[in-house]
């Protein structure tokens, strides 16, 4: 029942990626040239590498008779409810229970140090905000994750029904991606987020850089 969309970057291609699997890959400039012209729903750009979700990619998505799932951040949000797909898109915001669980969760992952953590908490605390001024349709606090589930299902059965139900098929307790599509995801959020790290301390050290020139 649900798909997710595959994006285009401007990136090259780590080993093992494959062009139109994880990424459409493509230079910067054909990517300027794409979002000129209209093709992307959304687009950002995070270390100097552009991004994009083309109308084409969900529309493929559509036309396999799923539903498209996007994960994006507030930015991507707003630019989606300023085109005409805003008008069939359901749009969740998922947020933690509070900023210190969130930060309880970072650390136990133990997969970034101090410094990062608290880039990504300040960077949360910002789209909280944002998120309370941004229309969803529906507000999801991921307190237990097995809750959680529990919430959204209800939700999507609500807005989708049928398809949802036939997903899940006789006696299935939920509807899920496949294992792939979910490991993709999940790989594509982690890179997303490290770019956006990666992107902040640019800014710090360009920060830096300009003051030490002006003493």
């Amino acid at each position: 029942a649900f798909g997710f969309s595959i994006s285009h970057t401007s990136r090259q291609p780590r080993p093992g990626e494959t062009h139109g699997k994880e990424y459409f890959f493509c230079s910067r400039e054909e990517f300027e040239n794409l979002k000129k012209e209209g093709h992307f729903v959304e687009s950002a750009e995070f270390s100097g590498n552009c991004y994009g979700t083309s109308f084409a990619a969900v529309d493929n998505v559509r036309r396999g008779e799923r539903i498209c799932l996007l994960e994006i951040d507030m930015a991507g949000v707003l630019q989606i409810q300023s085109t005409p797909l805003a008008q069939e898109a359901n749009f969740v915001f998922i947020q933690p229970p509070s900023i210190e669980e969130l930060k309880a969760r970072l650390r136990g992952r133990r997969t970034e140090n101090e410094e990062h953590i608290a880039k990504r908490l300040a960077a949360a605390q910002r789209e909280l905000a944002l998120a309370k001024e941004t229309h969803f349709d529906f507000y999801l606090t991921n307190d237990n994750l097995e809750d959680a589930w529990q919430k959204l299902e209800a939700q999507l059965v609500q807005w989708y029904g049928p398809v949802f139900n036939k997903a899940a098929g006789p006696g299935e307790k939920r509807s899920r991606l496949s294992e792939e599509e979910t490991k993709a995801e999940e790989a594509k959020a982690e890179e997303a987020k490290a770019e956006e790290a990666k992107a902040e301390e640019a800014k710090v050290e360009e920060t830096k850089v300009e003051g030490n020139a002006g003493e």
